[in-house]
């Protein structure tokens, strides 16, 4: 196996070692051709890299301005006012992806959401084709809605019941979706009027609730809206 050093020290290395007599033998001293073809791969490398970071801190900045207006005039970033730490042990120990924040689609009862899944499991026939009606799926959606949007009253929503989160009312509802995955939605009320909200789908993890993600998640929130 070659380990190749990218570093642009990676030359002083090559020369003070031969310096040292830790090269020996006149075919392990490196000539000037070959120097120079190292020095402008590195130069290029340099070049590269300096491109590539000017270009991410580009690309950031815009994601961070178009998270703002997304944002809009949300109390919180759904994205980050709660973070993988607190969900459950048994699903951070999975590959999970990046929260990402979303605009609503048209008539979603909600103003901002962010998205926080773990990587789907597919079921695979032995002839490599794929059976999608046993595959098995975890995500959690976090929201945040005006007053005139989301409604934390369980009279609003059949079949739900109080709940308190933190110091904040609210409900909770389970149901399942058109697959049969159980679901669990949990609203709460926020002091200005406005709600937050949590939603998990999970057949993937069976020791984990989802009405308990929820209740962990709508604590955590509710305790900073408190601050």
């Amino acid at each position: 196996m070659k380990w190749v050093n990218r570093l642009s020290g990676g030359l002083v290395l090559v020369v003070f070692l031969s310096g040292c007599g830790l090269f020996s033998g006149a075919d392990q001293q490196p000539d000037e051709e070959k120097l120079d073809e190292q020095v402008e791969e590195e130069s290029h490398q340099n070049n590269e890299d300096t491109q590539s970071k000017d270009e991410e801190e580009k690309e950031g900045k815009e994601e961070d301005e178009e998270n703002n207006e997304t944002l809009g005039d949300a109390p919180f970033d759904p994205c980050t006012v709660v973070s993988w730490d607190d969900f459950p042990q048994a699903v951070k120990e999975e590959d999970r992806t990046d929260p990402k924040l979303q605009p609503p689609n048209p008539g979603d009862p909600f103003d901002v959401r962010c998205k926080f899944s773990t990587l789907v499991g597919i079921d695979m026939n032995p002839d490599g084709s794929g059976n999608p009606e046993n595959n098995t799926t975890f995500f959690t959606i976090v929201v945040w809605g005006k007053k005139d949007k989301i409604s934390a009253n369980t009279a609003d929503h059949p079949g739900s019941t109080s709940k308190v989160f933190g110091s904040l009312q609210g409900l909770e509802k389970r149901s399942k979706n058109d697959r049969g995955i159980p679901m669990c939605t949990s609203i709460m009320s926020l002091p200005d009027g406005s709600a937050a909200g949590v939603v998990t789908t999970n057949n993937q993890y069976p020791s984990v609730d989802g009405c308990e993600v929820n209740q962990n998640l709508l604590e955590v929130i509710a305790e900073k809206m408190s601050k």
